[in-house]
C-alpha cells in the first residue's frame, strides 16, 4: 500500500521512539484520521496495478470494507458475497436483505424483526358436535412435509360399550378419507382412545416408518373413526408438520 511522504516520516519517527504502536493508521495520503484504534481512509476502487487475492480497502462510494476475491476475480463486500456462508451467533440486519437461493438457520433460532419464525406448520381440525365426528380429510399438502407430532383432546368422551378410536391417516391418489396409511401406533395401532378421560390431551405415538410420515404435494391427512361415536363431542386434533 502506498503512503504519503509525511505519513512515512511520522511512522518512522514513532517507530524510533517505541517498539509498539497504540493505534494503527492506514491511509494513502497526508490526511489526519479520527482518533480510533484502526483507521482506513475511504478511497475509490484502486485503478492501478493488478489486484491480488486478499487486497483490502474501504470504499468511499459503498461505505463498506472491500476486499479482492482472487478466485472470482472481483472486489467483494459483505453485500456481495457468493456461495454458502456460515454465521455463528446473533445476526442483526437493518434494511432489506436479498438472497438468491435460501437463508438457512437452526430450526428454532431464526428471528426476523424480533419475531421468531416458526419453520413448522400446525394444522388443527375440530369436530365440535357429535355429528361432525365422521371420516374426513382436513389437510391437503401443497409441498413436501413430514408429520412430527399429533395430539388429541375431547370435551365429551364416547360411551359406546365397544372400543371407540381415532386414527389419523395419510391418503394418496383416490383414497377415500381414512382409507390411506395409518400414522398412529397408540393402543395397538388403533389410534387415540375416544372413551378416554375428557379434557385430557393424548399424545400420538407415530409410526417408526419415516416414509409413511412424509407427504408429497397432493397427499392428504384424514380422520378415521372406528366404533360408534355416540356422545363424543368437542374433539380437537392438531398435527405438526415440518417442510422437507
Amino acid at each position: 500500500m502506498a503512503y504519503g511522504s509525511g505519513t512515512m516520516r511520522g511512522i518512522s519517527q514513532r517507530a524510533a521512539k517505541q517498539t509498539s504502536f497504540g493505534r494503527l493508521v492506514v491511509w494513502p495520503a497526508d490526511v489526519t484520521p479520527v482518533d480510533c484504534p484502526v483507521h482506513f481512509r475511504p478511497v475509490e476502487t484502486p485503478s492501478y496495478g493488478s489486484p491480488a487475492d486478499g487486497d483490502f480497502y474501504f470504499d468511499d462510494d459503498t461505505h463498506a470494507p472491500t476486499w479482492y476475491d482472487g478466485n472470482a476475480g472481483a472486489w467483494r463486500t459483505a453485500a456481495s458475497l457468493e456461495g454458502a456462508q456460515t454465521l455463528s451467533g446473533a445476526l442483526t440486519i437493518s434494511g432489506a436483505i436479498t438472497a438468491s437461493g435460501g437463508i438457512a438457520a437452526d430450526a428454532d433460532e431464526l428471528t426476523v424483526g424480533g419475531v421468531k419464525v416458526d419453520p413448522e406448520l400446525v394444522v388443527p381440525v375440530r369436530c365440535l358436535l357429535n355429528a361432525d365426528c365422521i371420516d374426513q380429510a382436513f389437510f391437503i399438502a401443497d409441498r413436501a412435509y413430514q408429520v412430527t407430532r399429533i395430539d388429541e383432546i375431547h370435551a365429551t368422551a364416547g360411551t359406546d360399550g365397544s372400543a371407540v378410536n381415532l386414527q389419523v391417516t395419510k391418503d394418496t391418489g383416490t383414497d377415500a378419507p381414512g382409507a390411506g396409511t395409518d400414522l398412529l401406533t397408540n393402543n395397538t395401532n388403533a389410534g387415540f382412545d375416544l372413551k378416554g378421560t375428557a379434557n385430557t390431551v393424548q399424545n400420538g405415538a407415530l409410526t417408526g416408518t419415516t416414509a409413511t410420515l412424509q407427504l408429497a404435494a397432493g397427499n392428504r391427512l384424514s380422520l378415521d373413526f372406528a366404533g360408534t361415536v355416540t356422545s363424543l363431542a368437542g374433539l380437537v386434533v392438531t398435527v405438526v408438520l415440518k417442510p422437507i
